[in-house]
C-alpha cells in the first residue's frame, strides 16, 4: 500500500485552539518527511508546530499567506507503519469553513530514499458558540433546537455538546437555550 497523510475533519467553536496530527499511515522503515499545508487564514491561523514521532520538527509559518510548511529527519526509521509528522495548533478566529490542503509531501526512509507519499486533504469548521444548526450563526433556531434535545425529540450528538453548551456543564438543557435567546438578542 502507497504511505500517505492522513485525512482530518474537525468541528469547533470560535476562539478555540486545537492540536491537528499530521499522520502518516501504512508507511514502513519512515525516518522523516516534508509537507506544506495550506488553509484559509482568515479564519484560522498556526499558533505552533510540535514534535510528533521523529523529533523537533523545522517549521515555517506563514499566517498572513495561510501556509505552514514543516519538515523533520531522524536517523533512523521510527519502526511503526503509523506516526505522526508534527502536531499543528490552529487558532480558531473566526466562523466559516478552512480547507487543510496538504502540498508538496515526501517521506525518507532511513536509507534516504524519497517516497511521494498520496495526500488526503482535511478541513476545520469553525462555528459560533451556540449555533446548533451548524449555519454559522445563532438565532431563535438554536435555542428550538437546545429544547428538542432537553425533551428528548432529538438525540444530543458530540457537535450539540460542542457548540451548544452555553453554560459548560458538559450538557444541553433549558439554560443552554436561554443563554442562546440572549446572545440573538444582544443581552450577552
Amino acid at each position: 500500500m502507497c504511505p500517505r497523510y492522513a485525512r482530518f475533519h474537525l468541528s469547533i467553536t470560535i476562539n478555540q485552539s486545537i492540536t491537528v496530527p499530521i499522520e502518516i499511515l501504512s508507511a514502513t522503515e519512515v525516518a522523516g518527511g516534508k509537507a506544506k499545508i495550506q488553509f484559509n487564514s482568515s479564519n484560522v491561523t498556526v499558533e505552533e508546530v510540535t514534535s510528533g514521532d521523529f523529533g523537533a520538527p523545522i517549521a515555517n509559518i506563514n499566517n498572513g499567506e495561510g501556509f505552514v510548511y514543516v519538515a523533520v529527519a531522524m536517523a533512523t526509521a521510527v519502526g511503526e507503519s503509523e506516526a505522526i509528522l508534527a502536531n499543528l495548533t490552529f487558532n480558531l478566529t473566526s466562523t466559516g469553513n478552512t480547507s487543510l490542503h496538504i502540498e508538496d509531501a515526501e517521506l525518507n526512509n532511513e536509507s534516504g530514499n524519497l517516497l511521494t507519499p498520496a495526500t488526503i486533504d482535511g478541513s476545520i469548521d469553525v462555528y459560533p458558540l451556540g449555533d446548533l444548526s451548524g449555519n454559522y450563526g445563532v438565532d431563535t433556531s438554536d435555542a428550538t433546537l437546545a429544547l428538542r434535545r432537553v425533551v428528548l425529540l432529538d438525540p444530543t450528538t458530540d457537535f450539540d455538546r460542542l457548540v451548544g453548551d452555553m453554560n459548560g456543564n458538559d450538557r444541553i438543557d433549558t439554560g443552554d437555550a436561554t443563554l442562546i435567546l440572549r446572545k440573538v438578542v444582544g443581552l450577552t
